[in-house]
């Protein structure tokens, strides 16, 4: 009981967005692991940032922007700065905030 209450209490938040709301923004902490249940997101890299690691080697992604399990998907290090992506429902953003301190290199804006 008390696993089940702190997970529904503390781990798990819905969010619903209007068309065109902002998810988060570049520079902005991120705190938070997101699932897209419904609709879609658009994702920006930004032109002001990129992942370190892409640089010397390509094959070492920053963290990936969507489910990397599908072989349409893809990760924000293999995007060109102030490209874009659709994220649907089914994928996720943000999975490196769980894991370590990490700032939003991109934005994600309701698009449906």
């Amino acid at each position: 009981y008390a696993m089940h209450t702190l997970v529904e209490k503390y781990a798990v938040n819905e969010y619903a967005l209007d068309v065109e709301h902002e998810l988060f923004a570049e520079g902005e902490v991120a705190h938070s692991m997101y699932f897209l249940v419904q609709g879609q997101i658009l994702y920006r890299l930004s032109a002001g940032r990129h992942n370190p690691g892409t640089d010397s080697d390509p094959k070492e992604p920053g963290g990936p922007v969507k489910n990397t399990s599908r072989p349409d998907s893809i990760t924000w290090a293999m995007m060109e700065k102030d490209e874009a992506t659709i994220v649907s429902s089914g994928e996720w953003l943000c999975e490196a905030a769980l894991w370590l301190r990490w700032v939003h290199v991109g934005s994600a804006t309701a698009k449906t």
